[in-house]
């Protein structure tokens, strides 16, 4: 069995593989913010992370960067719900390649109340996101002020139905003892796909 090589990354290899089968499932992903002072261009970026078995999507916007600052500054909530929505949607456009980064998508347009047909990307997608539910905690984070708290915070939990090896790499299991875990719900069987 192959699996596809995916942003110019090759797959994963057969040590990351239980059996050399690809396995999906439902798996939670979580989604975390965090200030950085760090200069950056970017308003915020959105990065994979594996940490005690758990998928993560760590947020970090940029104080530095005018609109955060001013965004913190003036409590605007909007404006910061906006700029984690757009780099939710970052996110995606970078791993649409992917099973995993599509499964992603389909997870975050379901949340923020796209039709599965309906195309979303970019703004549009990051103003939708902006105003869905899961986005309140937002709110309430110590963040808006003049000095605010830099995190992380957890923002909210998805679950979508996700490939074991992941083919988003910072996802990769590392060990079969990590696997063994229980880090899948309602796991689907059936055979090994390489595809969606």
């Amino acid at each position: 069995m192959s699996t596809p090589t995916t942003n110019n990354r090759p797959p994963a290899t057969s040590g990351d593989q239980l059996g050399g089968q690809v396995r999906f499932g439902l798996l939670d992903v979580h989604v975390r913010l965090q200030l950085r002072d760090d200069p950056a261009n970017a308003t915020g970026v959105a990065r994979s992370a594996l940490s005690d078995d758990r998928r993560i999507i760590y947020i970090a916007l940029y104080q530095s960067h005018l609109l955060v600052n001013r965004g913190l500054q003036r409590s605007d909530i909007v404006t910061i719900r906006f700029l984690v929505g757009l780099a939710l949607s970052e996110f995606c456009a970078f791993w649409r390649g992917t099973c995993d980064g599509a499964a992603v998508a389909r997870a975050l347009k379901k949340l923020a109340g796209f039709q599965p047909h309906e195309p979303a990307w970019g703004s549009g997608f990051a103003s939708r996101l902006a105003i869905c539910e899961p986005m309140r905690i937002v709110d309430g984070l110590p963040i808006f002020s003049h000095s605010p708290q830099s995190g992380p915070f957890d923002l909210f939990t998805f679950a979508l139905e996700g490939r074991t090896p992941s083919d988003i790499r910072n996802w990769q299991v590392r060990s079969d003892e990590a696997e063994a875990s229980g880090q899948y719900r309602n796991h689907l069987p059936g055979p090994s796909r390489s595809r969606l």
